[in-house]
């Protein structure tokens, strides 16, 4: 049952990622006044996870609710995400959504090489890792660390 447990709560890391997209752009919507759209969206997530938990929990369990989850939270973002670009006719930088999504894979590679291939002390792990994603935030052109000192030396003389 711990490989369960484990399973369930990594499907549930997994929807941080949704969760915060939608709670930033129903966010944006509520800003905006757009509830109608918001809780149209809304109804029908709250529909689709109670099938997906009513399909999943009778054969997997907790890892079934947390499946459902994850799907109904990321067809959730999702929505809203296109909700809001339609609305307010964002641009879409394509160049900066390949570099998160470069950033991601890396991480998630990393993670699964420190957690399956290298067997290391876990804070030997979690500095390789920040070191690594630094160096690829750095890399993917994500972080710059001279603009980063241009700002805070423009900051120390403007005060």
């Amino acid at each position: 049952t711990s490989y369960i447990a484990d399973q369930a709560f990594g499907m549930l890391m997994l929807s941080f990622f949704t969760i915060s997209t939608t709670f930033l752009f129903s966010t944006l919507l509520t800003a905006a006044g757009k509830l109608k759209v918001l809780n149209i969206t809304s109804a029908i997530g709250l529909g689709l996870n109670i099938v997906l938990n009513y399909i999943l929990i009778p054969d997997y369990g907790a890892y079934g609710a947390a499946i459902a989850s994850l799907a109904t939270q990321s067809l959730a973002g999702l929505a809203m995400v296109l909700i809001v670009q339609k609305q307010f006719k964002f641009n879409v930088n394509l160049t900066l959504l390949v570099k998160m999504a470069g950033m991601t894979l890396l991480a998630f590679g990393i993670g699964y090489a420190l957690d399956t291939e290298i067997n290391w002390e876990w804070n030997v792990e979690f500095i390789s890792m920040v070191v690594a994603l630094t160096v690829g935030c750095v890399s993917f052109g994500l972080l710059n660390p001279f603009k980063m000192l241009t700002i805070i030396k423009n900051r120390d003389n403007n005060s």
